[in-house]
């Protein structure tokens, strides 16, 4: 019997379709073959907002090939995933149907934050990542779409932005506007400035970060042409800012093809503008893909081999904190409610049925749930669902950042059982009622913002949640709300939330 597992994963990129087929076991993952091809659907996408039928007729012809060569390896297992090209494209369903027909490889479109984490995996999976993250590093990640800009310290996440700078989507949208080489470069230039300088004013402020970390579109190629053609995939190059910056000058005065232009160029000089912003010195690219992260996620999800020791969990929660102060102001209020919450929701575990990934989504709604008081006091309900669905949380789906939207909303508005969820399948308004539920009554032993209830036990007595709570303050605002708020949670659990008071501390 095989120690190991072989693992198929596919990313449909904008500029190339890619298949790496992994060998999986105890002892580690091991890349067995890759093969690419470049088709260029990111340009339809992003000059049209679709793409046309020849590139999916050969998108389909590819993959097809693909599946030819996972079955030769005997592949049984896969996971086949899009990024922005496909997800911005207007006719994204009916691509996703022929794919399906021709080729019965089932295509997954990931959300940008989705993407992005997959990726922030494949970079957690490299030799020498927990010395970087005790450090402190910036992980600058060049899409072809889009960039995102990640800044680490103390051992974990402590912002994330995206900004619409992709090296594909940026070449396009200035080669339509200018007639030369040169005309392009400093119209470039000057695009990507204005983008950048935003974002370090309003977002990164005055940090000085030592390291950056560079993956996506180019990074390879730049290892590649510093270090060497020695250089390899999953192992980690370090090259100095004096390096980068000679390098950067002869892409800069020209030298590349057309194919590499169209990359190569405007992913230099989005990783050399965050770099100057945040004024780093010493540069580290680790060569890994998205594909290698959907490997190590398959690995880990299947107790195939452990390939983390970080805590992702813990960078979700901290880019939710980081929104949450942005917005909130009471943090002891936010704490209060966030324990009383997971306290609850571990106690009717067996009744509700929810596991670990709903509970962090409920944290998540814990951290946020007053943020739209920061827009109006009148309708902070509204505002708090705004700014969630406007606002990325790293490692979230679009799904999951919408239930947690929901959940925050519920929390002080009546839930409305006809409409409130009205394009939600059933699965996620139960769970947005379950987690609504929780929360509210979570939220009404707060109501004051005075932590009254500093010692407080739950426990279940027939068909009532007991909330035994020790304080000499007066809680009679507390004890009038909550029964406003049993009868959404007996419709919920089947039980009825009690305040029972005991004197004293």
């Amino acid at each position: 019997m095989a120690s190991y597992t072989l693992f198929a994963a596919i990313d449909v990129g904008s500029y190339d379709v890619s298949l790496t087929i992994y060998e999986i076991g105890k002892t580690g993952i091991k890349t067995i073959d890759r093969l690419r091809h470049v088709i260029a659907l990111g340009s339809d996408t992003y000059n049209t907002g679709s793409i046309s039928y020849m590139l999916i007729d050969e998108l389909c012809d590819v993959l097809y090939d693909f599946t030819k060569v996972m079955k030769s390896y005997d592949v049984r297992k896969y996971r086949a995933c899009a990024g922005s090209a496909l997800r911005e494209a207007k006719n994204y369903l009916n691509i996703l149907d022929r794919i399906r027909v021709k080729t019965g490889l089932d295509v997954e479109i990931l959300s940008n934050s989705e993407q992005r984490f997959v990726m922030y995996k494949a970079v957690a999976c490299t030799k020498g990542f927990n010395d970087l993250l005790n450090e402190g590093f910036a992980l600058v990640d060049v899409g072809d779409g889009s960039s995102q800009i990640s800044l680490f310290d103390s051992g974990s996440l402590v912002t994330t932005q995206n900004v619409q700078l992709g090296a594909l989507r940026l070449y396009e949208l200035l080669n339509n506007v200018s007639q030369t080489s040169a005309d392009i470069v400093n119209v470039m230039e000057e695009y990507i400035d204005t983008d950048v300088d935003t974002l370090k004013h309003l977002f990164l402020k005055d940090r000085n970060v030592p390291t950056i970390v560079f993956v996506g579109d180019g990074a390879d190629w730049i290892a590649a042409n510093i270090v060497g053609k020695a250089t390899t995939k999953s192992s980690i190059s370090k090259i100095t800012r004096e390096d980068f910056l000679e390098l950067y000058h002869r892409i800069y005065i020209g030298g590349l093809d057309e194919e590499k232009e169209s990359i190569i160029l405007p992913a230099a000089m989005i990783y050399k503008k965050i770099m100057d912003a945040l004024e780093a010195r010493n540069l580290v690219i680790p060569m890994v893909s998205l594909c290698d992260g959907m490997a190590a996620e398959y690995a880990k999800q299947n107790e195939l081999y452990d390939a983390f020791e970080h805590d992702f969990d813990k960078d979700i929660l901290g880019t939710a904190r980081n929104i949450s102060k942005r917005y909130s102001w009471n943090k002891e209020h936010l704490k209060q409610v966030e324990s009383n919450a997971l306290n609850i929701f571990d106690l009717l575990r067996k009744i509700h049925g929810l596991g670990n990934r709903e509970r962090l989504l409920l944290r998540i709604a814990c951290l946020l749930h007053d943020c739209g008081q920061y827009i109006s006091m009148v309708h902070p309900a509204d505002c708090s669902y705004n700014i969630i669905m406007s606002t990325e949380i790293i490692g979230l789906s679009h799904r999951e950042r919408e239930m947690i939207a929901n959940v925050v909303k519920y929390t002080v508005k009546p839930f409305n059982w006809d409409n409130a969820l009205d394009g939600m399948n059933e699965e996620d308004f139960l769970i947005i009622s379950k987690l609504t539920a929780i929360i509210q009554v979570a939220n009404t032993l707060d109501r004051g913002h005075k932590q009254k209830f500093a010692n407080i036990k739950f426990e279940i007595e027939g068909r009532k949640l007991n909330m035994i709570a020790r304080t000499f303050d007066d809680i009679t605002l507390e004890r009038n709300i909550i029964g406003d708020r049993e009868t959404f949670f007996e419709q919920v659990y089947g039980l009825k939330p009690v305040i029972v008071l005991k004197h004293g501390r």
